[in-house]
């Protein structure tokens, strides 16, 4: 198992795929993967959030402006793979980051 960037490292490497994307936009999607890697550690969410989704959702943010975050989000996860719970869970941590969801 690979170890995630540090907080630097990961915004570097973020603005470097995204050199488009405001930093608060991408301080908040970092900010809400933290998150999810935490839950993951303490066994509340079971799916292993990496930096690879994390790259694809500003990626795709940086070539589609007009896209929403939400619309970003989901067309990186596979939300038909997740239980409801999970959707649930990623949605509210989402939110609670200031990225609409829905």
């Amino acid at each position: 198992m690979v170890d995630n960037p540090s907080r630097e490292s990961e915004l570097q490497m973020l603005k470097k795929y995204a050199p488009d994307v405001e930093d608060a936009t991408l301080l908040k999607l970092m900010a809400a993967f933290t998150e999810l890697r935490e839950m993951v550690n303490e066994g509340i969410l079971h799916y292993p959030y990496s930096t690879r989704e994390l790259v694809n959702i500003v990626k795709h943010v940086n070539k589609f402006p007009d896209d929403s975050l939400t619309t970003a989000i989901r067309n990186v996860f596979d939300f038909d793979s997740f239980s409801p719970d999970a959707i649930k869970a990623v949605e509210e941590v989402f939110q609670k980051h200031g990225i609409p969801f829905g």
